[in-house]
C-alpha cells in the first residue's frame, strides 16, 4: 500500500468515527433508497403494464356492451313509445267511428220514432172511424132487427083504449095472392135472377127489391132477399151486404140459404174491418151445423194468434 492509499484509509477512518457526518451518510443512503423504492411505484415493470392494459381492455369492452344494452333498452322504449302513440291513434279513430255510429243510429231511431207516432196517430184516426162504422152498423143491425123494431108492445090491461082493427079491405090476405100478383112476382124473381146471374147486381137489386116491397108475402121473396145481399157482396159493398144478411138471417133462421148468408155476413164484416162483430159471428157459424164450421173456427184462430 502506497502512502495515499494509506492516507485516504485513515482520513475516511477519521470521517467515518465522528457521528455527525457518519448521520449524514446514513440520512443519503436512506434517502438514495426511498428514490429507489418510488421510481419502482410509479413506473411500473413490464409484466405489471401488460396486466394493466388487459384490466383497462376488458374495462372499456365491458363498459361497450353496457352501452349497447342501455342503448337497445333505450330503443325498445322508443318503440313501445311510437306502439302506445299508435294504439292511441287508433283509439280516437275507434272512438270516431263509434260516436259517429251512435249519432247515426240515434238519428235514425229518432226518425223511426217520429214514423211510429205519426203511425200511431192514424191508426187512433182509423180506430175513431172504425168505431163510428162499428156504432152504426150495430145501429142499423138493432134497428133492422124485427124482435125490436116490428114489435108492437101489447096494450095496458088498464088502458080503455081498443086497440084499432084493421078493416076488411086492409086486411092481408093470408092465404096464396090472386094468381095475376103471383105472375107479376114470379115475373120480377125471374128477372132479377137472370141480372144476378150476368153480374149487373144493381139492376138486380132495383128488382128484388121491388119484388119485396109489392109481394114480401110471395115464396120467393125470402130468396129475393138473400140475392140482394149476395149482390151487394159480390160487388165488394161490404158494409150494405152486411145489413142485408145480417137482415136475411135474423128473419130466416131456418131457410137452406141462411148457412151461406152467415158466412158471407161474417166475411163483410171482417173486410169491412169490423173485426168484433165478425168474430160474433164466426163463433156463431162454429156452433151450428154449417158447413162452414171450420173456416170460422180457423179464422178465429187466427185472430186469436194476433
Amino acid at each position: 500500500m502506497n502512502n495515499r492509499s494509506i492516507f485516504f484509509s485513515g482520513y475516511l477512518k477519521n470521517f467515518l468515527n465522528k457521528p455527525f457526518w457518519m448521520g449524514t451518510l446514513l440520512l443519503m443512503a436512506a434517502g438514495i433508497w426511498n428514490g429507489c423504492t418510488a421510481t419502482d411505484m410509479a413506473f411500473p415493470t413490464e409484466g405489471e403494464s401488460g396486466n394493466l392494459e388487459n384490466r383497462m381492455v376488458k374495462a372499456l369492452r365491458s363498459h361497450s356492451s353496457a352501452l349497447r344494452q342501455l342503448k337497445a333498452q333505450i330503443d325498445t322504449l322508443q318503440q313501445e313509445l311510437k306502439d302506445s302513440e299508435r294504439l292511441k291513434r287508433n283509439q280516437n279513430i275507434l272512438l270516431l267511428d263509434l260516436e259517429k255510429k251512435f249519432n247515426e243510429q240515434t238519428s235514425q231511431l229518432e226518425r223511426k220514432l217520429e214514423q211510429q207516432k205519426l203511425k200511431m196517430r192514424k191508426q187512433e184516426g182509423e180506430m175513431e172511424r172504425l168505431n163510428k162504422n162499428y156504432r152504426e152498423i150495430r145501429l142499423a143491425f138493432d134497428q133492422s132487427n124485427p124482435a125490436k123494431t116490428n114489435s108492437v108492445p101489447p096494450p095496458s090491461a088498464n088502458s080503455n083504449v081498443a086497440a084499432p082493427k084493421p078493416s076488411p079491405k086492409e086486411t092481408p090476405d093470408a092465404t096464396t095472392p090472386p094468381a095475376s100478383n103471383v105472375a107479376d112476382a114470379d115475373q120480377l124473381f125471374e128477372s132479377g135472377w137472370e141480372l144476378f146471374k150476368a153480374e149487373q147486381y144493381l139492376q138486380s137489386i132495383e128488382i128484388l127489391q121491388k119484388l119485396r116491397k109489392n109481394y114480401p108475402k110471395h115464396p120467393n121473396a125470402i130468396e129475393a132477399h138473400y140475392l140482394i145481399g149476395d149482390a151487394y157482396y159480390s160487388m165488394q159493398n161490404f158494409q150494405s151486404a152486411a145489413i142485408e144478411l145480417h137482415d136475411f138471417v135474423q128473419q130466416n133462421p131456418q131457410y137452406p140459404s141462411v148457412f151461406d148468408a152467415q158466412w158471407k155476413l161474417a166475411q163483410s164484416l171482417e173486410k169491412s174491418e169490423e173485426i168484433g162483430l165478425a168474430l160474433e159471428i164466426y163463433q156463431n157459424i162454429t156452433q151450428s151445423e154449417s158447413p162452414y164450421r171450420e173456416n170460422a173456427l180457423a179464422r178465429i184462430k187466427f185472430y186469436e194468434s194476433q
